[in-house]
């Protein structure tokens, strides 16, 4: 949050040196108001353009197979722009290669999922997926596993096979 507020300081002193020149170049015909609201001006759409490459930004950090599953945007009235356009606050993405079986033959995948949202940490919450359901359970401490790797207590959430998490994960595992 401090780089967006060095950022929007940064482009608000460009955004009024531009204006100033403007005013200067022209003969000072322009108002002097002019040189504020180009500061205005400039931070605004600093401001903005920093909240729509976010998302993309943070992607671009993960590794190249990982996928979008979900997205949060963000519509509101002290933002009146994102009512023509959303901008993502929080997605949740999954990479296929992090994928690993609980014991071979089970049936049953370990997914890492991250939950990205804008001023915040990130948090990656295992899941196991079975493809052959298909079905999609959270991995809590008290979770077991027999002995041939499948979860004995695990809280099942039957789902289709066009589950966003399923249509990510089961195609690229062969399931």
């Amino acid at each position: 949050m401090f780089l967006v507020l060095i950022a929007a300081l940064s482009s608000a002193f460009a955004g009024a040196g531009i204006a100033y020149g403007l005013r200067r170049l022209i003969g000072e015909r322009i108002p002097k108001w002019f040189v504020p609201a180009g500061a205005g001006l400039a931070m605004i759409l600093t401001t903005i353009s920093l909240e729509y490459s976010w998302a993309r930004g943070v992607m671009a950090t993960l590794p190249s197979d990982t996928v979008m599953i979900a997205t949060r945007e963000q519509r509101a009235v002290w933002q009146p722009w994102t009512y023509v356009k959303p901008w993502i606050k929080g997605f949740v993405a999954v990479t296929p290669s992090e994928t690993v079986e609980t014991v071979e033959g089970s049936g049953q995948w370990v997914v890492q999922t991250r939950l990205h949202e804008r001023w915040q940490p990130a948090i990656i919450k295992p899941i196991l997926v079975d493809c052959t359901t298909p079905a999609r359970a959270e991995i809590f401490p008290t979770t077991s596993f027999d002995a041939d790797g499948r979860a004995e207590n695990a809280d099942w959430l039957a789902v289709s096979a066009d589950d966003p998490l399923i249509a990510v994960v089961c195609p690229t595992l062969g399931g």
